[in-house]
């Protein structure tokens, strides 16, 4: 399989899950979540908003869940530069 076959393949649901579990957010990192919508604000919503905000949701977990690993990466890289590691 080549690289550009990799960036294509999709990922089944429970093994996505259970990548994003081996990797937790730093302490440091207290921003790096995902938003939620007031729950007042949320009953009032029709049910094409909610579908939308729903999906938005599901997009903004699954970047925040890949940036992670990206981070520790560079925290890594960083280290290895200044010696550290």
């Amino acid at each position: 399989m080549g690289d550009s076959e990799l960036m294509f393949k999709t990922m089944t649901e429970e093994k996505f899950k259970n990548k994003c579990q081996d990797y937790v957010r730093s302490k440091n990192c207290e921003k790096l979540q995902p938003t939620w919508v007031n729950g007042e604000i949320w009953t009032k919503l029709r049910g094409q908003a909610r579908s939308n905000d729903i999906k938005l949701q599901k997009l903004q977990t699954g970047i925040i869940k890949a940036t992670i690993p990206a981070l520790q990466v560079a925290n890594t890289l960083l280290k290895v530069k200044q010696g550290e590691a």
